[in-house]
Formats: C-alpha cells, structure tokens, sequence
C-alpha cells in the first residue's frame, strides 16, 4: 500500500499482516489518501519503503527504507519521527526521559520534542521496572536521560541508578528544574509536568 502526501511518497511493504494493519492504521490517521501498492518492481529511487527487518533487502539500494522488528514497536510518534528523520527535518532520533527527583519521581519519555508517555513513582524499583518496560516499546538510535537537580539525596539516588542499569544511554544531563514545576490542564501530576519540562531543556553532561 501506498501513501501520499504532496511530496512524500511511502510505501509500506511487508508480509507481516500485524505490521501492515498497525501501520495503514496509523498512517491513515495522518495522510489523506492510502492506496495498496504490491508491485515491488515500482519502487523508484527515493521512495520511503516501511517494512520488516530481514523483508525484501532487494530494495535496500533502491529506496529509503524504515525497518519495525516487529508491530509492537510501533506508534504514530515513533514512526513520523522516522520519516522526518529521513527528510532531515529532525536532526537526532532521540529517545529522552526527563525525570523530576523527589519523594515522589516524575517521569516522561520522549521522542525528540514529542510526548510519548509520564508516570510518577514513590518507589525507585518500580520506576525502573516501568522504564524498562517502556523502552521495549519504542524504537530509537540514541537514550538520553534528563535529571532535575533538585530533589537533594533523591537526586543523586536516582543518578547512581541509572549508571547501574542503563549502559546503553548516550549521556546523561543534569539540568536546572527552576519553574518545571507548573499546573497543566491536561489531567496530569506537577511531577509529571515537571518530568516534561525537564526532558526538554538542556543540561549539564555528567560521567560515570
């Protein structure tokens, strides 16, 4: 199948009929006209081709190629972020989780500047727990952690966790959380906000 936008021409060509159905889903939601495109022969230089990782590496010279493991992988944010990657309109695909430290942890996780999900947590296993859980959802070339410097032994607490557990984050960042802390109207905690806000901004690089 086949969509098309102005100038954007994606195809999505998979035999994983979960991958394809997640995929029409979510990219019907965001483009006008979908079309079925099965004839892999088309595919023309520079077409965008979404598929599975191990399908159709015939195309792997004739087209740009986003490849899901598999559908669970999936989700609107993940991949346009992908797609504008591609269209050098987001320069880093970046997973970032800011977390707001405290007797109570704001978390969020990011995909560039887009909101992927929050959570809040009074108990550091669980957090981690969630964490993990969390990433095995998405899909990204690089993690980030973000942590506000406030929050005192809760802070340094959380830091010593995260060099334990995550090996794979490119950075971590201390990062002022003066003014994170701010009411929302969309339902969710300060810690949550803050967690956002923290995620966001720029901060101090620390090593191990």
């Amino acid at each position: 199948m086949i969509v098309d936008n102005t100038n954007v021409r994606i195809i999505i060509l998979t035999n994983d009929f979960r991958l394809a159905y997640k995929l029409r889903t979510l990219l019907t939601d965001k483009f006008s006209t979908i079309r079925h495109f099965t004839d892999e022969s088309k595919i023309k230089v520079g077409d965008v081709v979404i598929t599975k990782v191990g399908e159709y590496s015939n195309i792997l010279e004739t087209a740009r190629v986003i490849q899901f493991r598999d559908a669970k992988f999936v989700n609107l944010t993940t991949l346009m972020a992908k797609i504008n990657n591609i269209f050098h309109l987001q320069s880093n695909f970046a997973c970032i989780i800011g977390v707001d430290p405290g007797k109570t942890t704001g978390v969020s996780i990011l995909i560039g500047r887009s909101i992927i999900t929050t959570s809040k947590f009074k108990d550091f296993k669980k957090m981690l727990h969630w964490i993990k859980e969390q990433l095995k959802l998405v899909d990204f070339d690089q993690l980030i952690f973000k942590i506000g410097d406030g929050g005192g032994k809760f802070n340094e607490d959380v830091v010593d966790l995260l060099f334990k557990e995550f090996s794979r984050f490119s950075r971590l960042e201390i990062v002022n959380e003066t003014k994170t802390s701010l009411k929302s109207s969309n339902g969710r905690s300060l810690h949550e906000e803050a967690a956002i806000r923290i995620a966001l901004r720029y901060g101090k690089t620390i090593n191990s």
